[in-house]
């Protein structure tokens, strides 16, 4: 597993998580550059989730029919 500490920034009316270069380049990393994601609180756990891209497309072609 790789680990390296981040850090919290607030800035008016959002917050950034910073994730080290180091974690954020390596293959395992979950996200893209630009990527929409969900973030929850979950039983005192921040979890942070990737929007299925795939689920919006088919939501689309299910509307135009």
């Amino acid at each position: 597993m790789l680990e390296a500490v981040g850090r919290v920034h607030r800035s008016g009316r959002s917050t950034v998580i910073r994730i080290p270069k180091d974690v954020a380049v390596d293959s395992a990393f979950p996200f893209q550059q630009g990527e929409e994601v969900t973030v929850q609180i979950v039983d005192g756990e921040l979890r942070v989730v990737a929007v299925l891209k795939r689920q919006v497309e088919v939501a689309e072609i299910l509307s135009k029919q």
